[in-house]
């Protein structure tokens, strides 16, 4: 729910106590029989009731808990529709005249005001978010003596044109001048021209003389100070104008809204409605003088308010029906002219003393890109062979990293997990181990039987050296290869030296195998982690392209996001500023613009916190706000939840 939209259902909750009470009021004269009626004519019972009926229809297609905030085109619609499709209730005085009638119309009256004071309030926040923007442009503008040149270079075609117009109508003037005066006599003529340099010259000579010192870029900044000013001037206005309406909307005669009490007098709350309708009006009506101050702007409406209520109070005939309907045709008429004029009028006043046009910002960059065009098809056309290539090669890449890095990766995840042999982690083959180990054991065996001594000719043990070998005991081949180390020359001859050194060799071929295949049994125990192992990083990469594609494209993230992280920062330093002023003054009350102003930095937040706050927290920052916007805590409140925004969202924002 937008600030506005809350604003809006607080309204309409006090507005439907109102219709309750009402009914209470009935309830009561009913019970008590009273015979005295407030309206000469009683109309038929049934058709009180069907009228009724329809009016709480109507009522119910205005309320903001079932229908929300209603834009300005359904607003006017639906007035605009009732006032066609039920003239039966609205301009006959004898259906009219029923007080339960009457009591529902003023309802549906009050509920329409409340509609439509949200939908000028929505209307002047964005117009005053539009207007920082161009504000912002400006300062961006003055920061820097690049940016002013650059402006300078943008906007100098256009001045030129100014200055060569100005001459075009001056001569223009002196021609019909002439023309006019082409009778009279030449000394007449020498003399009246004498007269018109002269005083021209006195008059424009301290202008001239600084303009003449002054060069082009200090002209251009005093211009767009000049042109900043205007736009502050207008952004003050739209924030009286918010802070006019919430402070002084279906206030009751003595200043208190209808929230601040548990019951109403019914004839204040209808003055109040009224009073707020012709707020509405008059506030569109006086935005579009710019050229009236803010003390004078807040003056004229409140003069203007009085004024008109006053007269129009003294015209309601006794016919009670008149007032309602007046209600509905003036806010039917703000739907229609005043809001289109208002933003008519802000929209000039924009344009005039805003950023350029597209055509004067963008036209040196389009006039470089199009002198380089020649020459940048020439280059095309001269590589085209090479670029294509570059292209075909790209896309090659993109697809053999997509097969290799990804596709790939996952089968062989898959084979594993199914223990496909095929896809098993494997650095040796399996049977080398078994086949050098037989092998081993064969040359030991033979090496033992060649060198048994004569008394033991039976044949070695071959299970027992066998056992020892697998093992790794070869002590009859070390001992013989001690022996043969003695007398060198004769082992070698004879061959048992060069035997046992080849015995010891296939020893350290077996061992090496034991410790590969020790190393082959614990890769093969985590073939499922260097599956994924495998498979992370085309993952991470393909991930973090679409991620980024996807943010640049949605425009939700990324480089808004910094945007409004900005704005957000700056919308919480603005309100502790307007705080902070409030505080230090007697009464800690916000002036009109000043409550206008806090009243768009926070709806600046809620706009802001949809891009830079995740979901998690987004509800409670929401609450927060409302704390914030609760003016009836106090100021010192209010900082406190200021500082609370501060410190809690520090992460995000």
């Amino acid at each position: 729910m937008s600030i506005v939209e809350r604003i809006v259902s607080r309204l309409d909750v006090n507005i439907d106590k109102v219709q309750l009470q009402l009914i209470d009021e009935d309830a009561e004269q009913a019970r008590r029989g009273s015979s005295e009626k407030a309206y000469a004519n009683i109309p038929d019972p049934n058709t009180s009731i069907q009228t009724i009926n329809r009016l709480k229809a109507l009522v119910q297609s205005l309320s903001a808990d079932s229908k929300g905030l209603l834009n300005h085109r359904k607003l006017l619609g639906v007035l605009t529709q009732t006032q066609r499709s039920h003239k039966d209730i609205f301009y006959d005085k004898a259906v009219a005249d029923d007080a339960s009638v009457y009591q529902v119309v003023w309802v549906f009256a009050g509920k329409a005001a409340a509609q439509t004071l949200g939908v000028i309030l929505n209307i002047l926040l964005k117009h005053l978010s539009t207007i920082d923007d161009e504000i912002d442009y400006w300062d961006g503008i003055l920061t820097s003596n690049f940016y002013t040149g650059y402006y300078t270079l943008q906007t100098a075609p256009s001045r030129a044109w100014s200055r060569a117009y100005e001459v075009y109508v001056g001569l223009r003037n002196t021609h019909l001048l002439d023309t006019r005066q082409s009778s009279r006599t030449v000394t007449q003529v020498w003399s009246q021209f004498y007269q018109l340099v002269q005083r021209n010259v006195q008059e424009n000579f301290a202008q001239n003389a600084t303009n003449a010192v002054k060069s082009p870029f200090a002209r251009c900044r005093t211009q767009i100070r000049e042109k900043r000013k205007s736009l502050k001037l207008l952004k003050d206005l739209n924030a009286s104008a918010i802070g006019i309406l919430l402070e002084e909307s279906f206030a009751l005669g003595n200043g208190d809204q209808l929230s601040d009490k548990s019951t109403v007098n019914i004839s204040e709350w209808r003055n109040s409605v009224h009073r707020s309708t012709i707020l509405m009006e008059s506030v569109l009506q006086h935005l579009k003088n710019s050229d009236a101050s803010l003390k004078e702007f807040e003056g004229n409406v409140s003069n203007n308010i009085a004024a008109q209520f006053q007269n129009e109070q003294h015209i309601t005939t006794k016919n009670n029906t008149l007032q309602p309907l007046n209600i509905i045709e003036r806010l039917v008429s703000i739907l229609q002219v005043r809001i289109q004029d208002n933003a008519t009028s802000t929209n000039v006043l924009v344009r005039q003393h805003g950023r350029p046009s597209p055509i004067v910002r963008y036209w040196i960059p389009a006039s470089s890109a199009l002198l380089s065009l020649s020459t940048l098809l020439r280059i095309i056309t001269s590589r085209k062979a090479e670029l294509l290539t570059w292209i075909s090669e790209f896309g090659a890449t993109l697809i053999d990293f997509w097969g290799n890095w990804v596709l790939k990766p996952i089968e062989d995840l898959i084979g594993t997990i199914r223990h496909d042999e095929q896809s098993e982690i494997a650095i040796m083959s399996r049977n080398s181990l078994k086949a050098d180990q037989e092998s081993l054991e064969r040359m030991v065996v033979d090496f033992v039987s060649d060198h048994l001594p004569s008394s033991e000719r039976s044949g070695p043990d071959v299970e027992m050296i066998t056992a020892q070998v697998r093992e790794g005991d070869l002590t009859a081949v070390l001992k013989a290869y001690e022996r043969d180390l003695r007398k060198p020359f004769v082992g070698t001859i004879r061959g048992d030296l060069i035997r046992a050194l080849l015995i010891q060799i296939q020893k350290t071929k077996v061992d090496v195998e034991v410790a590969v295949g020790g190393i082959d049994a614990l890769l093969k125990s985590q073939e499922l982690v260097f599956g994924f192992v495998g498979l992370t990083p085309g993952i991470l990469v393909s991930y973090a392209t679409l991620r980024g594609i996807g943010s640049f494209l949605g425009n939700r993230k990324g480089f808004r996001a910094g945007t409004e992280k900005q704005r957000i920062r700056r919308a919480i330093r603005n309100v502790n500023r307007i705080l902070s002023e409030a505080s230090s003054t007697p009464k800690g009350i916000l002036s009109y613009r000043d409550y206008g102003l806090f009243i768009s930095e926070a709806y600046v937040m809620s706009q802001s916190s949809q891009y830079t706050l995740p979901r998690s927290v987004l509800g409670d920052f929401k609450q927060d706000l409302a704390d914030l916007m609760d003016v009836g805590k106090g100021v010192k409140s209010q900082m406190n939840v200021v500082g609370r925004i501060q410190w809690m969202y520090s992460r995000w924002i």
